[in-house]
């Protein structure tokens, strides 16, 4: 019974009433599967592009870092040996903080 309550809707379907067939429903839904995953793989590799740029970006910040750092070690050790605080090292101590002179 169930076969026969089906077989009425797929006779009323319009796009066959229109004379198209199943096969070019398919290779329209087909064509329209392999134009989304293009899209899809363009989007893809721009998003991996993008994190290529980046890491590259963050690899060049924790390089400036940990230069930055060193010169840190290396001012703090003069600092310690000389007893006090120069200009050079106030400088730099403030725009490693963030402060605008």
């Amino acid at each position: 019974m169930a076969i026969e309550e089906v077989k009425p809707e797929v006779d009323d379907n319009a796009l066959l009433e229109e004379g198209s067939s199943a096969e070019r429903m398919d290779s329209e839904f087909l064509a329209y599967l392999e134009e989304s995953q293009n899209e899809f793989e363009g989007w893809l590799e721009r998003v991996r592009d993008r994190r290529e740029r980046s890491l590259s970006v963050l690899d060049e910040v924790m390089g400036d870092l940990e230069r930055s750092q060193s010169s840190l070690n290396l001012l703090q050790g003069k600092e310690e040996k000389s007893g006090g605080q120069d200009k050079s090292y106030a400088f730099f101590q403030k725009s490693v903080s963030g402060d605008r002179l």
